[in-house]
């Protein structure tokens, strides 16, 4: 944004893990970033992700996922980004 300052900010997250078979699991990530100065400005990155093991011989996995950041100062441009991935991971 055009603010290009400094703001000492505190964090407060959750974090949850379940894995839901031998081969599926998922996570999700919270994290609220508050303004020490002013904690009607904040920031928050949440992010959701589902991961299925493909080769147990090979440490072969699928993970898919989606990330969004919320910025309650904006500054003109929208509140929300959200990205979403999908990876193949080889767990060595």
């Amino acid at each position: 944004g055009p603010a290009d300052e400094w703001v000492p900010e505190g964090v407060f997250g959750l974090d949850f893990e379940r894995q839901l078979s031998k081969r599926q699991k998922i996570s999700l990530t919270s994290d609220y970033f508050p303004d020490w100065g002013n904690f009607s400005n904040y920031r928050v990155v949440s992010k959701a992700s589902y991961e299925v093991l493909l080769s147990e011989e090979h440490h072969l996995n699928l993970k898919m996922s989606m990330q969004d950041r919320y910025d309650s100062t904006p500054h003109g441009a929208k509140p929300n980004d959200i990205n979403y991935a999908v990876l193949l991971l080889w767990k060595l």
